[in-house]
């Protein structure tokens, strides 16, 4: 089985060999004829890496996170000085470490690489243009530098399985100890199921009290309730556009405080009695 020796620590000036693409079909997002974003599948097999190693003229830049290509930032923190095909771990390269790149690895604030190419019309990676220093590859490749200082095997698919802290999960739920599995995902299902019938009553209160605060402007309040239920934001929104009752007019004067009009007893002939017509006028004004 192949094998890189990766050392700990790189000094400016040290070369290595560093894994750049091991061989299968990758995805890729290209631009397509209509500009737009597409992905596809490259094919990086035997033939491939032997035309980009073939096509290798020069030494080639390493830069971070792809800064030459997509922000014209050309510091090298490396340089590709040579390419060789490896039947196991696919493309490799020799690194020669400039004084930032050695100190970019060194601290572990980059670990990997992702390399930059030109594919032909079937998708064959056949032009290798320039190599990044990065933590998000484009292609699962080992890391530049062996933190374990052991040998590293080309070995990406048995990785060691994660598994929950299953004693502090049952410590948790209030399980004892020597609780199987089954136990331990039933109580974790009660717990979800409470948690919903929790989450189900606060949001029926929640719209009960929407409801009612606008049952004034709808004739069916429990449809009301529903459709906050539903869909609150647009409940909100619908209650919003509503129109709501005009306030009643305010009353020019309270009718039960106020005071009735005097009227004078005197029948009217007898008030009428010796006045000109002037001197009447004026007697029924006064009234």
């Amino acid at each position: 089985m192949s094998v890189l020796e990766l050392p700990k620590r790189v000094a400016p000036g040290d070369e290595i060999e560093v894994q750049l693409a091991p061989l299968g079909e990758w995805p890729v997002r290209v631009k397509g004829k209509d500009g737009k974003r597409e992905s596809i599948k490259q094919l990086f097999d035997a033939a491939s890496c032997a035309a980009v190693v073939g096509n290798f003229s020069r030494e080639l830049l390493v830069d971070l996170d792809h800064a030459s290509v997509i922000g014209g930032n050309t510091r090298a923190y490396a340089w590709v000085t040579a390419l060789r095909a490896d039947e196991e771990l696919g493309l490799v390269g020799t690194f020669r470490f400039t004084e930032a790149g050695a100190e970019a690895v060194n601290s572990k604030e980059y670990r990997y690489v992702s390399v930059f190419w030109f594919l032909d019309k079937e998708n064959r990676p056949t032009l290798l243009d320039s190599v990044a220093l990065t933590n998000r590859p484009n292609l699962p490749v080992r890391p530049v530098l062996n933190r374990e200082g052991a040998v590293v095997e080309n070995d990406l698919e048995n990785k060691p399985e994660r598994k929950p802290n299953m004693d502090k999960l049952k410590e948790l739920l209030g399980l004892p100890a020597d609780a199987d599995e089954e136990t331990v995902a039933n109580a974790v299902a009660a717990l979800k199921a409470r948690l919903d019938e929790l989450d189900a009553a606060a949001a029926n209160a929640e719209a009960e009290t929407f409801a009612a605060a606008n049952a004034e402007l709808v004739q069916d309040q429990a449809a009301l309730k529903d459709a906050y239920l539903s869909n609150k934001e647009l409940a909100k929104a619908m209650v919003a556009n509503f129109k709501r009752p005009a306030a009643p007019p305010t009353p020019v004067c309270d009718p039960a405080t106020a005071r009735k009009p005097a009227l004078n007893s005197k029948p009217l002939p007898e008030r009428m009695a010796g006045l000109t017509p002037a001197q009447a006028c004026d007697a029924l004004l006064k009234d």
